[in-house]
């Protein structure tokens, strides 16, 4: 946990100059009503949360080492899929 809470703070950091230009530079298209903070929240919270449960019981079922062999070919699988889309 700890690498990804460093991995957090690393891009926000990074990105934060680029956003707050990014603002400024152009007008807001989307205004922040209720609907759009919940449908934020939605995607950050509970689809995440719900990939995190999804991923300790595949670790559970299939093992640490095959889910650990099966986390550094993603990078892999996904750039091959990108060619048909």
């Amino acid at each position: 946990m700890g690498l990804s809470i460093k991995y957090v703070y690393y891009w926000t950091n990074f990105l934060t100059p680029f956003y707050l230009w990014e603002l400024h530079s152009s007008p807001m298209i989307v205004e922040f009503n209720t609907e759009v903070v919940l449908g934020i929240i939605y995607v950050g919270a509970f689809v995440s949360l719900f990939a995190y449960v999804l991923w300790n019981k595949a670790i559970h079922n299939i093992g640490a080492s095959k889910a650990g062999m099966i986390y550094y070919t993603i990078l892999f699988l996904v750039e091959h899929l990108l060619i048909y889309f």
